[in-house]
């Protein structure tokens, strides 16, 4: 993790114009299992993190792209560590741009919903279960890749991604 914060430091003080306008993305694997006798199919995504309530607050609103990232990550705080529990999450689009697809990820790292959510709409979605992660990504995206529900996703972070939370 020291070494992912080094990295992005290193980055914005090399341009801070740049970092200002596009937060530094972190890489996720996005393994989709679809069966036992098929090869995984992964994608390699890059992703902003949304970890504090600031951040996932504003999440992407405001935007017109998502270059120079494929999306952003949402990292929920356990609402319990024993045993580790989190709370149900909805979003809505609200002053969102661009229409997004959404994960919605259990503390296993498996997809338990998706949600094809259009821009500037102000109804929730989301799965009435508990979430651990969120990810957005372009709309149309999930079905282009085949991301699916039941599809695990594996993140290249030194931490698990609730510690992030906070």
């Amino acid at each position: 993790m020291r070494l992912l914060l080094a990295l992005l430091l290193s980055l914005a003080l090399a341009n801070p114009a740049m970092a200002a306008r596009h937060p530094a993305c972190m890489k996720a694997n996005v393994t989709l299992q679809k069966s036992a006798t098929k090869k995984p199919n992964t994608k390699l995504l890059r992703l902003e993190i949304a970890a504090t309530p600031e951040t996932r607050e504003y999440g992407l609103m405001n935007r017109k792209n998502l270059v120079p990232c494929d999306g952003m990550a949402f990292f929920f705080p356990a609402i319990s560590q024993e045993p580790l529990a989190f709370a149900n999450q909805k979003f809505w689009m609200k002053n969102t741009l661009i229409p997004l697809d959404i994960l919605f990820l259990d503390a296993n790292h498996t997809i338990i919903y998706i949600a094809h959510a259009k821009p500037l709409s102000l109804e929730p979605v989301g799965p009435n279960a508990p979430v651990a992660t969120a990810i957005e990504i372009a709309g149309g995206r999930a079905k282009k890749d085949g991301i699916n529900v039941g599809d695990k996703v594996t993140y290249e972070l030194q931490t698990t991604p609730w510690q992030l939370a906070h």
